[in-house]
């Protein structure tokens, strides 16, 4: 019942109109714990503008619900100027840069402000290795992990990146660089990244609602050409898993239109549960356990983990679930020897 009315809330914040909760008794300790619901998926904000929407506004906690609201535009209108910003600061430099995820999808949505913030993340295609020694005259500390840059500027984290995504499968990951090569400023292989992000954050450690709710908000309102992005998810090999994602959002958000038909069996229950027992805590769960621990306790932890997830999941991904292990152990390798 409670999830299933944190749906109604969540598709008016979405959407619009508060017509879905009408009739239905929500009481001020339910608002409380739909609010929290929102919190642990990372769509408090949203969830909050559907509250709205609905006439759910609770009288109890109303300050601290304003103050939320007021505190994530704020943050938001923060990382949007902070990011123009960066780029601009690289251009300066001879360096083109986009912004991927975060800022750039929150234009889809009927409140852009009201999605919650996170990091800024900054794709520099060509140029990448130059990136800390210009963070250094700015003088931003940073470090490399792996192929990517983090930092902290202004209080936010910044992560720069060499290409907006990848698969594990190596042959689907040439696909999907090409296809950015070829249509850069393609909506449609735009979101395929932005599925294939999503693809890899359920396969290594989970997702949660406010990435379902980016690929939601472009399919209804991004204008895709849907034969082509059909076409995508065929050369990138994720029909099972696009099938089963786009049978989530027919089922609870209230999508209707799809570039391949949507599965609603159980391979969509599979990923709206997972999303649930997952979200975002799974991840920082990982991390406190392996704090303390010796390293070759911690790889082997993590190898066992990987094992096992990889395993679950192969039946909605199966490539990349395949792929991902050797794709670890090289990561790993790599790393020692550098």
């Amino acid at each position: 019942m409670m999830r299933e009315l944190f749906y109604k809330i969540l598709n008016s914040g979405l959407w619009g109109g508060g017509s879905r909760v009408k009739g239905l008794s929500v009481s001020e300790n339910d608002t409380d714990i739909l609010f929290r619901m929102g919190q642990l998926q990372a769509v408090a904000g949203v969830m909050m503008m559907g509250m709205n929407e609905s006439g759910l506004v609770p009288v109890r906690n109303k300050t601290q619900w304003i103050s939320t609201l007021i505190h994530i535009e704020q943050k938001n209108r923060k990382i949007e100027l902070l990011a123009e910003r960066i780029v601009s600061g690289l251009k300066k430099e001879g360096l083109e840069a986009e912004i991927f995820k975060g800022i750039s999808v929150a234009k889809w949505y009927k409140n852009p402000l009201a999605r919650s913030y996170g990091d800024i993340d900054v794709v520099v295609a060509e140029g990448n290795e130059k990136i800390e020694g210009l963070l250094s005259k700015w003088g931003v500390e940073c470090k490399r992990l792996y192929e990517d840059v983090e930092c902290s500027i202004e209080g936010v984290n910044v992560e720069f990146h060499q290409r907006r995504d990848f698969a594990y499968c190596p042959k689907d990951n040439r696909t999907l660089q090409q296809l950015v090569k070829d249509f850069p400023n393609s909506n449609e292989v735009y979101l395929a990244c932005i599925m294939v992000h999503l693809r890899r954050h359920i396969l290594a450690y989970g997702m949660g609602m406010k990435q379902v709710c980016d690929v939601a908000v472009m399919l209804r309102n991004a204008e895709l050409d849907m034969d082509f992005m059909a076409e995508i998810i065929r050369e990138l090999h994720m029909e099972r898993f696009c099938a089963a994602l786009f049978g989530f959002l027919k089922r609870c958000l209230e999508v209707e239109v799809f570039p391949i038909e949507p599965d609603c069996g159980r391979n969509s229950v599979f990923i709206e549960e997972t999303v649930w027992r997952d979200g975002y805590l799974l991840k920082m769960q990982r991390e406190n356990r392996s704090k303390g621990l010796s390293a070759l306790r911690r790889v082997a932890g993590n190898a066992w983990f990987w094992v096992k997830r990889c395993v679950r999941m192969s039946a909605v991904m199966p490539r990349e679930a395949a792929w991902f292990i050797p794709y670890m152990v090289k990561r790993r390798v790599t790393v020692l020897k550098s």
